[in-house]
């Protein structure tokens, strides 16, 4: 990014921060991966959706990069769909990583898998609809 911004310009990225302030994907992902017998990942881990919330990260990629003025804002961000039906219908027609954890699993399991994952973001409705809590970090930095 640093390179493609020109001299004054800005950049800016919005991210997922820490796994306890996204219960709607944390709840996904543990549910899929223990229903897949498969071990806890590590959130941190590169290439995870969750890699760049830990406190200070993003911050620091931005400054390792050669950005200056860089600042980062958490915000809340709910998700909010008709139903939970309709969110999980989002997640199955995104690239979504629960769909390849799921993959391997045959038609029974997965739908067990699923049925298990509605069950517990139902969690998550109001009287209005659906709305699944979510915090994205906002960070924006200046190449000089």
């Amino acid at each position: 990014m640093h390179r493609a911004v020109r001299p004054g310009g800005r950049a800016c990225t919005v991210v997922f921060s820490a796994p306890g302030r996204n219960p709607c994907v944390r709840l996904l992902m543990a549910t899929a991966l223990r229903h897949a017998g498969l071990p806890a990942s590590d959130p941190s881990a590169p290439g995870s959706l969750f890699s760049l919330g830990a406190p200070g990260r993003i911050d620091a990629l931005f400054r390792e990069a050669g950005f200056h003025d860089v600042a980062t804002t958490a915000m809340d961000a709910v998700f909010r769909m008709p139903s939970v039906d309709d969110y999980l219908a989002f997640v199955r027609s995104s690239a979504s990583p629960i769909l390849q954890i799921l993959a391997g699993l045959g038609p029974a399991r997965a739908q067990a898998a699923w049925d298990d994952i509605r069950s517990q973001l139902q969690a998550f409705d109001t009287p209005g609809g659906w709305a699944g809590p979510n915090e994205l970090l906002i960070t924006a930095g200046r190449r000089p």
